[in-house]
């Protein structure tokens, strides 16, 4: 693991001061210039490039930064509401199960009294000449309560609550697979800080390799020194402006990601947040037959469970609209309430209308004559059943290729890595033995630099490759809805 940053010739091998005795020997330019066209080649590649220091740094691991990252996810968030919104809809479908219809009615006036001449109050109501009292105000009062409990519908009440159910389950399905993309992201920004954090380390110390090279040519150019050709400064100078140029860019590629992380965790900017791992390493789950991967996909992927969902819900909605068609029973059952202040003849066999209380129960069909409109309904309702069908079909081709695609790319990068690993062992034997060669006096520089300029790349492009072979990986996993958390690494 990387703690610091370690210079050129620890990285790289060379364990004897034979490289500063070149330089000392006026071949700065020389080496220079191969380090230089070896950046200017290989750093494009690295997009996410970041390291920095500050005195409070927080470190971070992969499993808390994606539950941050998850919890922070705006489009995580909307996706949960959409959960919230069809269960809400399931709720409303059963509800609609008990007492559909249940509404009270109140209906208030103010009245003035009454008052007679001719006859004690007790029978007022006998007397047709009463006058209205319009220093005594009273209130008239009438109350009306109704409901309506379906018996027997055919079963459109519990299918509606079906494919309701059925939709909130496609909605958490399509949660989950909302979730899962964003795991997938966090896992390759995460990883892509690791990666900035080596690149920089091999970038910090070719800028200051190629600070001393500039002052080392200045030295030799004041002293006249004939080692130095004009066309060697020239050169140095286009490179140099290059390799600022490329500097220039990998800051802003650096500010970028940073920004990134922020942005991704909700953080305080007052801190540095940097990945736990410092090295990246190639993960060491070994890759299994083809089948394995897409047998769990078809089991795991959410895609295709929300699409399974969404096709029963259509199914239920078919029956729903279909028992639309056929009468439904319903009992029904309410009260009535009426109160008047003014003087009512109270018998039991008389009715009396301003002044009296009844209580309703009955039995009775409901039938929506509307044919037209169910109809259109059911033929909607069809189509979005086909919908279904013809999705989930292209939905398990899409699952099947982008299984296939994935597995495909993961064994060309591990194959790749293992190609690599092995060129870069040779590479290092290569170099080794060019040193032996040159300390003994029988080897060149020129092969020296060569052995040097290959090892440079191959270090780079192993750890590029690594990164790819472990993403290569996270893809595939995805793509076999397994978790990544799983993917082992050394």
């Amino acid at each position: 693991m990387w703690n610091e940053y370690v210079s050129f010739k620890e990285l790289f091998g060379m364990k004897t001061v034979k490289y500063q005795s070149l330089i000392k020997r006026g071949r700065y330019l020389l080496q220079l210039t191969i380090l230089s066209l070896f950046f200017f080649t290989s750093l494009g590649s690295f997009q996410f490039l970041y390291a920095q220091t500050a005195k409070d740094t927080v470190y971070i691991g992969l499993s808390d930064f994606i539950k941050r990252g998850i919890k922070e996810a705006d489009q995580v968030k909307a996706s949960y509401d959409q959960v919230r919104l069809a269960q809400n809809q399931v709720d409303q479908a059963k509800a609609k199960s008990f007492l559909p219809v249940f509404n009270l009615t109140t209906n208030h006036a103010l009245e003035p009294g009454v008052k007679s001449d001719s006859l004690p109050k007790n029978q007022w109501y006998l007397d047709p000449n009463l006058e209205n009292d319009w220093a005594h105000w009273s209130v008239y009062t009438e109350v009306d309560l109704k409901a309506l409990q379906p018996l027997f519908t055919w079963g459109a009440i519990d299918n509606a609550i079906n494919a309701a159910r059925k939709g909130a389950e496609a909605a958490r399905y399509k949660f989950e697979a909302d979730t899962t993309k964003m795991v997938y992201r966090l896992y390759q920004l995460y990883y892509s800080r690791v990666l900035s954090i080596e690149m920089e380390a091999l970038l910090n110390d070719a800028q200051q390799e190629f600070d001393k090279a500039d002052k080392k040519i200045k030295e030799m150019q004041k002293e006249n020194n004939p080692d130095l050709k004009d066309s060697d400064v020239y050169k140095f100078r286009i490179f140099k402006e290059q390799f600022e140029i490329k500097s220039t860019e990998v800051k802003q590629n650096s500010e970028f990601i940073r920004k990134t992380w922020y942005l991704i965790l909700n953080a305080d900017t007052n801190k540095v947040y940097l990945p736990k791992d410092s090295y990246l390493e190639p993960v060491t789950t070994k890759i299994r037959p083809l089948g394995y991967y897409q047998s769990l996909a078809y089991r795991n992927r959410p895609e295709l469970k929300a699409i399974n969902a969404a096709e029963d819900a259509a199914k239920f909605g078919i029956k729903a609209e279909k028992a639309q068609f056929y009468p439904s029973l319903f009992l029904g059952f309410g009260a009535q309430y009426v109160h008047t202040p003014r003087p009512t003849y109270q018998s039991p066999m008389l009715g009396n209308r301003f002044d009296y209380m009844n209580l309703i129960y009955t039995f009775g069909f409901r039938q929506n004559l509307n044919f037209w409109s169910i109809r259109k309904n059911l033929e909607k309702t069809k189509v979005q059943y086909r919908q279904a069908q013809d999705s989930k079909g292209a939905i398990e081709t899409g699952i099947r290729l982008d299984v296939y695609n994935n597995y495909k790319d993961a064994q060309v990068s591990k194959a790749t890595i293992e190609k690599t690993k092995d060129a870069l062992q040779t590479s290092n034997e290569w170099l080794r033995q060019e040193q032996i060669n040159y300390d003994l006096g029988l080897g060149e520089v020129k092969d020296l630099l060569d052995a040097v300029k290959t090892n440079l790349q191959l270090e780079a492009d192993y750890r590029q490759k690594v990164f790819n072979y472990n993403l290569n990986m996270a893809k595939l996993y995805d793509a076999s809805g397994m978790s990544l958390q799983t993917l082992k690494e050394k």
